[in-house]
Parts: structure tokens; C-alpha cells; sequence
């Protein structure tokens, strides 16, 4: 009585190796469309976060063109949660390709430091589902860390 067949074998042996190699190329095929995921949130943030600096920039030009003092006048809290809002649909557009979910954002947070220029920082978190065969298998949830050039207060 045989109980193992030698020449059958070989054939499981190429199926498994086979098996093992496709697994691992669709490891680095998602982790490839996750980091290139996260790269085009960062710049589309970069890019949303300049646009609302530079538009603030020019009514702040303006204000000093009309000489008035920009120091006193200028109110952080409401210039970050207009940008903050601002960003917020930017950057929701662009989150869902042909009904998937590319990405979800979890949280923007902006901090300000004001001296003789002004400087905005943007922590954007976001969810990126890692899928394999077809199902979402976990979530990446990476912070990006956008700033912006100062921004003269003075003339």
C-alpha cells in the first residue's frame, strides 16, 4: 500500500511556491497603491492649503495697502476654521473613485504661530482601506504634516 505518491509532489510543491509568490507580489501591489494614495492627499492638500494662503495673503496685501493695522485685526481662530472648511471640500471631492472609497479623512487640524509673519501648519489624518482579494482587510491611517511659507504681517 503507497501512501504517498512521489510523482504528484512536484506539482504541489509549484502550487504552493506559485501560491506563496502571488501573495506576496499583491502585498507590494497594495502597499504601491497605498503610498501613492497618501502621496496625492498630500499634495492635493499642499495645494489647498497654498491657494486659501495665498487668497488670505491678498486680502492681508490689501488691508496693509489700505494702512491699516494687521496685527490687531487679524483673528486667528476665524482665519483657521474658514481654511479648515475651505480644505474640507477640497478635499472631499476627490475621496471616492467609481463608487470605492479611496480614502476617508479623519481629522484636519490647523495651528497658527503669528510673530512678524505668519505661519499655518495642517495635520490631515486620514483612512486609507487596505484591501486584499477584493475585501477591505484592515484601514492605514497615516498623518500627513503640510505647511505653508510665512506670511509677512509688516511691510
Amino acid at each position: 500500500m503507497k501512501t504517498f505518491n512521489k510523482k504528484g509532489s512536484f506539482h504541489i510543491n509549484a502550487a504552493l511556491i506559485l501560491l506563496v509568490t502571488l501573495t506576496i507580489f499583491a502585498f507590494f501591489l497594495e502597499y504601491a497603491r497605498v503610498r501613492n494614495v497618501v502621496s496625492e492627499v498630500r499634495s492635493g492638500s499642499l495645494a489647498a492649503l497654498r491657494v486659501h494662503v495665498t487668497q488670505l495673503s491678498n486680502e492681508m496685501t490689501a488691508t496693509l495697502a489700505n494702512g491699516e493695522d494687521l496685527r490687531s485685526n487679524l483673528n486667528l481662530d476665524r482665519l483657521l476654521a474658514d481654511i479648515r472648511s475651505r480644505m474640507d471640500l477640497d478635499l472631499m471631492s476627490a475621496s471616492v473613485k467609481d463608487g470605492t472609497t479611496v480614502y476617508r479623512i479623519e481629522q484636519i487640524t490647523l495651528t497658527a504661530h503669528r510673530t512678524d509673519q505668519l505661519k499655518i501648519w495642517a495635520d490631515v489624518r486620514i483612512s486609507v482601506p487596505v484591501r486584499f482579494a477584493g475585501i477591505s482587510a484592515a484601514n492605514a491611517t497615516p498623518t500627513l504634516r503640510i505647511s505653508t511659507d510665512l506670511i509677512p504681517l509688516t511691510e
